[in-house]
């Protein structure tokens, strides 16, 4: 009988977990799709992509030959402490813009290997 009662109960859990993780994908879109209004919201959304900036930028010096690799990540920290400022100022002026500068270059991409 108990068996048969964890077995029920483990039926019902993969029953509704895919409905409640849908939900919550849904929720997340929803996010997405609205505009930052308040100086928080824009500091953390301009924190999230200097961050990745970051990463992305420290990466790429890391493939540099070690003479240019310093002089590189200096600046990719430059950009970043930049970049945090200027959410700092979001912050206390929710009126700003927080689109970034855009200075041109290229597009990256990342790849992140899945391991078994």
């Amino acid at each position: 009988m108990r068996k048969l009662s964890k077995i029920f109960v483990l039926c019902a859990c993969t029953a509704v977990l895919p409905v409640a993780l849908a939900a919550n994908v849904e929720q997340e879109l929803a996010r997405g799709s609205q505009p930052d209004v308040t100086g928080q919201q824009k500091y953390r959304t301009i924190e999230n992509e200097a961050a990745g900036a970051l990463k992305l930028n420290l990466a790429d010096c890391s493939a540099q030959p070690k003479a240019d690799r310093k002089s590189c990540e200096k600046q990719a920290r430059d950009e970043y402490r930049d970049e945090m400022a200027r959410a700092r100022e979001a912050r206390k002026n929710p009126s700003m813009s927080t689109s970034p500068e855009v200075s041109g270059g290229e597009i990256k991409e990342t790849v992140t290997p899945i391991k078994p």
